[in-house]
């Protein structure tokens, strides 16, 4: 056998992907089906090699190499098409080679930007799934987004007529997705599934030009809550536990063996505490779309990286705001209500009042594991190891409420006016408390006493803006500052380990935030660089920041373009 042959042969596994998803037969009204074409065109920007070998796509001894078999292979398997109702309405001439043997679906969730609020009209209306890949004991689910408007789409309904794939004339109907924000998605995904936050990730970008593309996803499992409220808000139970059986066995499919609703609770009560935490915004809501099932995250067009606790960012959608980061816990608890109500209506066939369940067992639980990991997470940022944590919380209770209740004041310091940004509105938080733990740290291990001038001197480089020098500076601040560096020596002088807790604070904070400001730069200038169609400077300026994002060694871009990356990352540090 040649090594041509042998090469071709390692790619045999994308052919699993050819539009068959068992939801076809589980739940037949779950989905749209499609005819779809082969585009045979486009340029892949970007593919995760990483995450194909964990699937099983390529061999894991391939090189981090694009060979022309591989591009080949991703361009038929993904540069895809729908045959939409207008083009059926228009009766488009598509040579019959084109098209795939399969249908390939688009499914029906519930969608906060449909009137509708039973779903009956809204879904996947720019996407497909191109089905799923078995290796290991896992399966994944793949689907790709930039296909072709569908039915279940805002515009189509808006316009109540099929729509022209690409048409402009009807907002959410274009059916087609920017290179831009597919770019995006690939950095933020990777980045939070590398600092082990359960996510959608990127396959794969293909560059189609004139400003569009389309991007790959796969995920152990792609179902949102959306997907299964859809049957709770129709009342039709048949459809409703069938889909919730199939989504429960694929979990436990995956290794999750004693996956329950319960474990489902807790999950999401951590996955919250997180996003909170780490200052990640996403917007949650009545609706469960921007979600995954089983408690991460999807749709990356809304999502930021925060840099402070801006608790007052809101994101505008056009007919609506979105709600705040300090919001997503009692929405996410919105949506344990109602899952607890749509299995206690599997059970039962009887429909309760969703206030029914609000002093649920499980809700409690909610709450008291959510307290839990968000101390959790606020304890490891000042240094502590679990094991010094569990001493803070219990031999020095008195200290560590004082502790934690400055710690949240201080990050909650907010400019008073609200100020208008290019997509939502904010009043700014006045002080990075990354930054600030960060300096604290070195100037602790270099000065055991500070003076109210250090303090004011670390908030002044701690603010996210040079002109909050003055808001932070008040009396009282400096005062709360004070009282916070001084009941945080008293802990780490009591564990007898000060050395040791300020090198973890200060190496917890030096990771690199590419914030969501510094990620619209950062793709523009790799935008800049993919128009040159160098497709091998993409996908390493891609890899680049998602190492720089991740405390890993980025040496994949030129000496130039690294220098600018940099320089864009520190620059928005402190923004949204």
């Amino acid at each position: 056998m040649s090594a041509v042959k042998q090469l071709s042969t390692s790619y045999e596994r994308f052919q699993q992907l050819d539009g068959y998803h068992p939801l076809q037969d589980v739940v037949p009204d779950s989905c749209v089906l499609y005819q779809v074409r082969e585009l045979g065109q486009g340029r892949v920007s970007y593919f995760n090699f990483n995450l194909a070998k964990e699937m099983g796509l390529i061999p894991n001894s391939h090189d981090q190499v694009m060979t022309e078999e591989l591009h080949e292979m991703l361009i038929k398997t993904f540069s895809l098409r729908i045959l939409n109702e207008y083009d059926e309405l228009t009766r488009k001439r598509t040579p019959a080679k084109s098209i795939k043997p399969k249908k390939f679906m688009a499914t029906r969730y519930l969608q906060l930007q449909h009137q509708s609020r039973t779903g009956k009209t809204s879904g996947d209306g720019r996407g497909i799934w191109n089905g799923v890949v078995k290796h290991r004991g896992k399966t994944w689910d793949v689907s790709s987004r930039g296909t072709g408007v569908t039915c279940l789409s805002p515009g189509f309904v808006q316009a109540n007529k099929p729509l022209k794939t690409g048409n402009t004339d009807f907002g959410y109907g274009c059916g087609l997705a920017e290179i831009d924000e597919l770019i995006g998605c690939a950095i933020q995904s990777e980045i939070f599934h590398r600092r082990g936050i359960n996510t959608e990730r990127t396959l794969c970008v293909i560059d189609l030009g004139g400003g569009v593309g389309i991007g790959v996803r796969a995920g152990h499992n792609l179902l949102r809550p959306a997907h299964l409220f859809i049957y709770l808000k129709q009342n039709r139970h048949a459809e409703l536990r069938a889909l919730f059986n199939y989504y429960m066995d694929r979990e436990k499919e995956n290794g999750n063996g004693t996956y329950s609703v319960k474990s489902m609770i807790m999950d999401f009560a951590k996955f919250t505490a997180r996003l909170e935490r780490d200052y990640i915004f996403t917007w949650v809501a009545w609706d469960g779309d921007n979600l995954l099932a089983n408690a991460g995250i999807i749709d990356y067009g809304s999502i930021r990286q925060f840099g402070a606790f801006h608790h007052h960012y809101r994101y505008d959608d056009v007919d609506r705001f979105s709600t705040r980061l300090v919001e997503q816990k009692e929405q996410t608890k919105n949506i344990m209500l109602t899952l607890l109500q749509m299995t206690d209506f599997i059970e039962t066939k009887n429909r309760k009042k969703i206030s029914d369940f609000r002093h649920h067992a499980l809700i409690k639980k909610f709450n008291k594991v959510y307290a839990t990991e968000v101390e959790s997470q606020m304890l490891s940022s000042l240094g502590f190891t679990p094991a010094e944590a569990k001493i803070v919380q219990t031999r020095f209770k008195k200290q560590w409420k004082q502790l934690r209740t400055m710690y949240k004041a201080m990050e909650m310091w907010h400019d008073p006016k609200e100020k208008k940004i290019a997509d939502g509105v904010n009043k700014p938080a006045l002080l990075s408390m990354r930054i600030f733990l960060k300096t604290l740290s070195h100037w602790l291990s270099f000065n055991p006493g500070l003076s109210e001038k250090d303090c004011k001197e670390i908030l002044k480089i701690s603010t996210t803006q040079k002109h909050y020098a003055t808001l932070v500076s008040h009396t009282d601040r400096v005062v709360m500052t004070q009282t916070f560096i001084s009941t945080y020596q008293f802990l780490i002088k009591e564990l007898g380990k000060s050395s040791q807790i300020l090198g973890r604070m200060s190496q917890v904070h030096s990771q690199t935030r590419i914030t969501g400001n510094a990620l619209i730069h950062l793709v523009d200038l790799i935008s800049a660089q993919n128009r040159k169609r160098d497709p091998l400077l993409t996908q390493a300026l891609i890899d680049h920041a998602v190492d720089l994002g991740t405390a890993r060694i980025a040496n994949t871009a030129p000496k130039e373009l690294h220098v600018k990356i940099l320089a864009i990352t520190e620059e928005y540090s402190k923004e949204i």
